[in-house]
């Protein structure tokens, strides 16, 4: 569909060609001030603000192992940014990104305290988001920062800044399936970040990250974004049919039935089209009920096998069938979209895992041997109903859920040589 395409610009997360117009006055043209949602794209616009880009780009020149100084053609090198010279390091250019970008966490947490809602009247297949990107540029600099508080001595303010995020994205107005989409994404640059960084946090901080992550256990953001997009589907569905050339927002162009069933569709009368966005509109809203009732259950049932279906109509000219594969072609963008929303949530739990493991850690002076140790509650994986994988050596442990035949085994990806080490001591 088209919304869900123009998630993939919206994850790209690049930062736009002059002329530099800011997300705030395209998105909020009655501002109130009650919305907690403005400071989050206000946000988004301090990290996306002329003259930023640069340092990203410089810092992620520097990052590139296969970079060559010596060998790199002058009209190939990357000029350094204002305030940077070329014998400055990745941790200096960082620094400097951060003090041009004041107010981020601060406009965040501001956010946080307040309702957030969408402020678009109406959303349908059309509808852009051109905010998402920046807001998704906002975890980016949340790492960032965290990296540099780090290195600085000021771990309290590496930590505020990824609880900071990690609440706005469970406060972020589900206003599609893209917008949620780009949410898990935040997640994952989020869980990175802590994964880099996972033996600089203080108990403190462990007890914090854990509450946070307990706390978006408790609400399901996916089924909220999905009961939002068949509303858009279903609302839409009139609106792509009024043309034949609709049915190719359905079909790829190279299907041998899209011709056949865009003449069928140019054929129809007003009554016979309107039957048929019925047929479509109730098959869509079986196919949803079916996922909803999966949503609200446990998480290892939330994908339903698949049904092999090749989406072919043996008769274009028959309504019920084209309904069919217009609703079927759905199905695979929801089942690939609920896997990733299984594995954000199996990150989220992973986190609060790793918390249980810290703080064990910190309150014994040693790693537990089994995980049941440290969370005799929650060592039982929900999504393939085994205990969560748990290794632990003289120089730290690995937490894993086998997950599902689509992902594979997921972690937040905490890894280090456990057969070496002298010592188990609580981490610095």
């Amino acid at each position: 569909m088209v919304v869900l395409a123009a998630a993939l610009f919206a994850l790209t997360g690049r930062f736009q060609d002059p002329p530099w117009v800011s997300d705030f006055s395209r998105v909020f043209t009655h501002p109130t001030g009650q919305n907690g949602y403005e400071e989050y794209v206000r946000a988004g616009d301090l990290c996306r603000q002329p003259g930023v880009g640069p340092y990203m780009l410089y810092e992620n020149y520097l990052s590139r192992p296969e970079r060559d100084w010596a060998n790199t053609p002058p009209e190939e090198r990357i000029a350094p940014p204002p305030g940077i010279d070329a014998s400055m390091s990745l941790l200096d250019v960082q620094r400097e990104h951060v003090r041009r970008c004041p107010n981020v966490i601060d406009l965040i947490e501001k956010g946080n305290l307040k309702p957030t809602f969408d402020p678009r009247e109406k959303v349908g297949l059309g509808t852009a988001f051109p905010e998402l990107a920046s807001l998704k540029n906002v975890a980016k600099f949340a790492i960032l920062q965290m990296r540099v508080n780090f290195a600085d001595g000021r771990p309290d303010l590496a930590t505020r800044a990824a609880i900071a995020v990690l609440t706005m994205r469970d406060r972020m107005p589900t206003s599609s399936l893209i917008s949620e989409l780009v949410g898990i994404a935040m997640d994952a640059i989020i869980f990175s970040g802590i994964n880099e960084n996972v033996d600089r946090f203080s108990e403190r901080d462990w007890r914090q990250l854990g509450t946070v992550a307990e706390q978006r256990l408790r609400n399901n953001p996916f089924l909220k974004a999905m009961e939002r997009e068949e509303q858009i589907e279903l609302s839409s569905i009139a609106e792509v049919l009024k043309t034949p050339d609709g049915v190719y927002l359905f079909t790829a162009d190279s299907d041998e039935n899209s011709s056949k069933l865009a003449e069928y569709v140019g054929k129809l009368n007003p009554t016979e089209r309107e039957r048929l966005v019925r047929e479509i509109q109730a098959m869509i809203r079986d196919r949803m009920n079916s996922l909803f009732d999966r949503l609200r259950g446990p998480e290892s049932g939330w994908v339903e096998p698949s049904s092999g279906s090749d989406h072919a109509v043996k008769n274009p000219n028959d309504p019920r069938a084209l309904a069919q594969m217009l609703a079927e072609l759905m199905s695979p963008v929801f089942e690939q979209a609920t896997i990733v929303a299984i594995k954000n949530r199996i990150q989220l739990r992973l986190l609060r895992l790793h918390s249980m493991v810290q703080l064990y850690r910190w309150h014994t002076g040693r790693l537990p041997e089994t995980l049941q140790e440290a969370a005799p509650k929650d060592f039982i994986d929900p999504v393939s109903n085994t205990p969560f994988v748990f290794e632990s050596g003289r120089l730290g442990y690995r937490i894993a859920s086998k997950g599902l035949p689509q992902t594979g085994e997921i972690e937040l990806k905490y890894r280090k040589s456990l057969s070496t080490g002298n010592s188990d001591s609580p981490p610095p």
